[in-house]
C-alpha cells in the first residue's frame, strides 16, 4: 500500500485528468477523517461539514503547490489550510456561533469514525465521555471559552479578539469557567 506522500508525488507527476482525479480522491479520502475531527473541534457539525468540503476542495486544487518532503509536512500543510478556512469563517460569523461551538454527540461520532484506524483505549473513551458530559453541563458561554482555550488551543489575546473582549476580561472568563468545570468534575468524583 502506498504512503500518503507517495500518492501526492504520483499525483504531481501524473499527466492524464482521469489518473489525477483518481489519485486526488485517494489523497482526500486519506486526510478527510482527521481534518473532519479537527474542524469539528472548532464548530458545530452543520457548519463543520461545509468547512470540511471547502478545505478538501482547496487541498485538491493546490496539490501541485505542495513542496514538502514527508507525510508529516503534507498533513501539516492540510491542517494549515483547514485553520485558514476556519479563521475566514469565524471572521464572517457572529459571536453566538462561537459561544456554542459544538454538539457533543457529533464530537463522539467523529471521534469514533476517525479512531477506526487507531482505536481509542477503554480509558480514553471513558475520559472523552467524562469531558464531554462536563462540557454539556457548563453554561453555553463557558463551553465556548473552554473549547477555544483548551481544545482549539487559543491564547487569551486570540480569545479576546474572537469574542470581542478585552484581554483581562477574556482571561477572567476562562478562569471562571475553568473553576466551574472543576466544581462540576468534583461533583462527578
Amino acid at each position: 500500500m502506498e504512503t500518503l506522500i507517495e500518492l501526492v508525488r504520483r499525483y504531481q507527476k501524473a499527466k492524464g485528468l482521469k489518473k489525477r482525479l483518481h489519485l486526488a480522491d485517494k489523497i482526500i479520502s486519506a486526510v478527510s477523517p482527521r481534518l473532519e475531527a479537527f474542524i469539528l473541534r472548532a464548530c458545530k457539525r452543520s457548519v463543520a461539514e461545509d468547512l470540511l468540503q471547502e478545505t478538501l476542495v482547496k487541498i485538491a486544487r493546490n496539490l501541485d503547490g505542495f513542496r514538502g518532503e514527508s507525510e508529516i509536512q503534507f498533513r501539516a500543510w492540510c491542517y494549515k489550510i483547514a485553520r485558514n478556512v476556519l479563521r475566514d469563517h469565524f471572521r464572517k460569523k457572529d459571536i453566538a456561533e462561537r459561544l456554542e461551538p459544538f454538539d457533543s454527540e457529533d464530537v463522539r461520532n467523529v471521534v469514533n469514525a476517525s479512531s477506526k484506524q487507531d482505536p481509542l483505549s477503554r480509558a480514553e473513551k471513558v475520559d472523552l465521555d467524562e469531558a464531554l458530559s462536563l462540557l454539556e453541563q457548563a453554561k453555553p458561554p463557558c463551553r465556548g471559552y473552554l473549547w477555544s482555550r483548551y481544545i482549539r488551543g487559543m491564547g487569551f489575546r486570540e480569545i479576546a479578539k474572537e469574542y470581542g473582549l478585552k484581554y483581562d476580561a477574556a482571561r477572567m472568563q476562562v478562569k471562571r469557567c475553568l473553576e466551574l468545570a472543576v466544581k462540576l468534575a468534583a461533583q462527578h468524583l
